[in-house]
């Protein structure tokens, strides 16, 4: 009888914690990939990362909701923090639409990754985030936000306004006030979005259309006036279990926005991050499931810089020489476990 007791105990206590446990959903990928070509070889971290969101229920028409994501690191040596920063955020949704706060990606960035199918992988300038033709603010995240995205206007639009307060980009602090405008439209196979980040004076037309096996995706940027980039990618699934994709990138680039600051906190507005160094870029690649959240890809990936390429401090802004990038050719044998 006493076992009863213990046990119904137990269960009343635990009851609380499983129903929240429920509301809860723990997710994550690990993400890497083997470099061979150019100056790189070895085994890199392509933004492997781990994540826990929810809802607390719906009380008089509306939801609250938290999304928390790290990353996992899976290639630094002893002493490396084992998770670092990427985003949480919490808001509160209803007929009315959604608000959130936190940190988070903007719409802007969001528009880019939706057309790049070879995002967090070794394709283009870095080992994760954008592929080359994407520019810089199709990386990182948002600190401080406070936004609003309406719910479906005619069933196809939906219209967001993010407003950051002492904006801090991940390579380089810049404290300033950004407002990132935009409009999202999906009906049938066709989807777009257009954003506009009024500080940087950046604007991104995005396309995507999807149709039997076989995807197109396209974005459009101009920043500050001085820097175009322009991305094409497509994807066809040749096999139930394989799927071909391919990109190409340009940038055209006379001063890029990249988000670097000046010793008095400015804008810099002069070249400096790979993703936005003027040149040509493409990608090829063929990604296979292995299990249902088991990928393997082979990805081959080159970029040709623009030979005028300038390097700018991001600490004061001064020109530290007019050597060009390098050009990179990269070709990888990726792995990525979703859980």
């Amino acid at each position: 009888m006493k076992k009863i007791i213990l046990a119904v105990a137990v269960a009343t206590i635990l009851a609380p914690m499983s129903a929240a446990m429920a509301e809860t959903k723990i997710y994550g990928a690990l993400r890497m990939s083997a470099l061979g070509g150019g100056d790189e070889d070895g085994v890199v971290n392509n933004a492997s990362r781990i994540g826990f969101k929810g809802s607390n229920g719906s009380e008089g028409g509306l939801t609250g909701f938290y999304h928390i994501q790290a990353g996992v690191d899976t290639d630094s040596g002893a002493g490396a923090a084992a998770l670092t920063r990427r985003f949480a955020f919490a808001g509160v949704k209803g007929k009315f639409g959604t608000v959130l706060l936190g940190r988070a990606s903007s719409p802007y960035k969001m528009a880019g990754l939706k057309v790049d199918p070879f995002y967090d992988t070794s394709a283009g300038s870095h080992n994760g985030g954008s592929n080359y033709g994407l520019s810089q603010l199709t990386n990182g995240f948002l600190n401080n936000i406070i936004g609003y995205v309406s719910p479906k206007i005619g069933g196809t639009t939906t219209i967001n306004i993010i407003g950051v307060h002492n904006y801090d980009d991940t390579t380089a602090p810049i404290n300033r006030d950004l407002v990132n405008l935009g409009a999202s439209y999906a009906r049938g196979p066709w989807t777009a979005s257009l954003q506009h980040i009024t500080e940087l004076d950046a604007t991104r037309a995005a396309f995507g259309w999807k149709g039997g096996n076989a995807t197109l995706g396209l974005s459009i940027e101009d920043i500050d006036s001085s820097t175009d980039a322009v991305y094409l990618s497509g994807t066809y699934k040749i096999a139930p279990k394989t799927t071909l994709a391919a990109s190409i990138g340009n940038i055209n680039s006379g001063a890029v926005t990249a988000l670097t600051a000046n010793s008095d906190g400015t804008v810099n507005t002069a070249a400096t991050a790979a993703r936005n160094s003027g040149g040509d870029g493409y990608s090829l690649g063929v990604f296979h499931k292995l299990a249902p959240k088991t990928t393997i890809t082979l990805i081959q990936s080159n970029i040709n810089y623009d030979d005028n390429t300038t390097f700018v401090s991001a600490s004061n802004g001064s020109n530290v020489g007019d050597t060009a990038r390098a050009d990179r050719s990269v070709t990888s044998i990726g792995f990525i476990q979703k859980f």
